[in-house]
């Protein structure tokens, strides 16, 4: 009779768990667009939430002014980042984005030459005019990449910010839904932990 609360109490622990894995997996399915900024606040989250903790419970520092600081670090990294890779690739990219009609014809009039010195045909007219279809279109393509990676920033930003004032509740949920013991939950987190660090730092 006093196995029955908790073997109850483990049934509705699985069924809750089934049913918050489900709406995630639904959620995730209609929204993949945006996955990679929940996935990229999930890693910054792992990867911040020690010192965040520790300036918050330790320190007693303001949760909300502790987390736009957190957050405006990592907008400086990105920023950072961003610049860097802008300035390396703004030479290579340049003349095309400026004519790309002229750099298409260059390209096409250097294999035309280089095909009439070996006497053989490399590319047909046809894979060049599609060639040609295909780099026209990827700069409608690469201004919507551009769109939803900021979007997904916007999204990452808002997310952590979140995570990390309400960390503790967060944590505590989960813990509370997720049908196992406490030392096995401790195992996960750690391993998960390790696991972000390899991937995000290389370590």
């Amino acid at each position: 009779m006093q196995q029955q609360p908790s073997f109850n109490n483990k049934i509705k622990q699985i069924m809750i768990l089934i049913i918050l894995l489900l709406l995630v997996f639904i959620s995730l399915r209609e929204l993949y667009v945006f996955l990679p900024g929940l996935l990229g606040a999930l890693t910054l989250y792992i990867l911040s939430r020690g010192r965040y903790f520790k300036l918050v419970y330790h320190r007693k520092w303001r949760k909300g002014w502790t987390a736009g600081m957190f957050m405006l670090g990592f907008m400086l990294l990105l920023g950072i980042l961003i610049y860097f890779t802008v300035i390396l690739l703004e030479k290579q990219v340049e003349p095309f984005f400026k004519n790309p009609a002229s750099f298409l014809s260059q390209a096409k009039q250097a294999i035309v030459e280089v095909q009439d010195k070996a006497g053989i045909v490399l590319v047909s007219d046809e894979t060049l005019a599609d060639l040609q279809h295909r780099i026209t279109a990827f700069i409608p393509s690469l201004l919507n990449d551009t769109l939803n990676l900021l979007f997904n920033l916007v999204i990452l930003l808002f997310v952590l910010y979140y995570m990390l004032v309400h960390g503790k509740e967060m944590e505590a949920f989960l813990a509370k839904v997720i049908p196992l013991k406490k030392t096995n939950i401790d195992i996960l987190a750690a391993e998960t932990k390790r696991l972000v660090k390899v991937s995000a730092l290389g370590i």
